[in-house]
């Protein structure tokens, strides 16, 4: 079974690897996001943010359901990219199709190992390969060392 906690602190890990400032468990216009991330790209002159949800088996909402809800919600919030966490769940075709024209991206607990292991082996391509699954080009951020450690944990 996967841990809810433990998933929310690795994608939490993971952004803040790439240099996100992040928050949890916000109220957003009347929506609750369970991780807000944001970034200033320098080099790029432009603020990202990043709005995260977890969708798991005791979830309120299903996956077809947080994917409407995230689609009104970000017409406030003008996020650069949504992320749904799949928790002990899977997505199939029609719900993945949904998300993905929603600009919506759907993690699941491999997606974040891979991560968590790009970040943890200090490749120094992982925020690189991050940004770019977010949609945006090769990107390398001046304010990050990319030879420090990475705490997995």
């Amino acid at each position: 079974m996967v841990d809810l906690d433990e998933l929310r602190t690795d994608v939490i890990n993971i952004l803040e690897a790439a240099g996100f400032s992040v928050r949890r468990d916000e109220l957003m216009h009347g929506y609750k996001v369970d991780v807000v991330a944001e970034k200033d790209l320098v080099a790029v002159q432009k603020d990202f943010k990043i709005i995260c949800a977890f969708v798991h088996e005791q979830s309120e909402l299903t996956l077809r359901e947080r994917v409407k809800e995230f689609r009104e919600l970000n017409k406030e919030l003008k996020a650069d990219k949504c992320i749904i966490v799949l928790v002990g769940l899977e997505a199939y075709g029609e719900d993945r199709g949904m998300a993905k024209r929603q600009n919506i991206l759907i993690w699941e607990k491999d997606n974040i190992k891979n991560y968590l292991k790009c970040f943890s082996e200090k490749d120094k391509d992982a925020c690189n390969r991050l940004m770019s699954d977010l949609g945006l080009e090769s990107y390398t951020d001046p304010n990050l060392d990319y030879s420090s450690s990475f705490y997995c944990g």
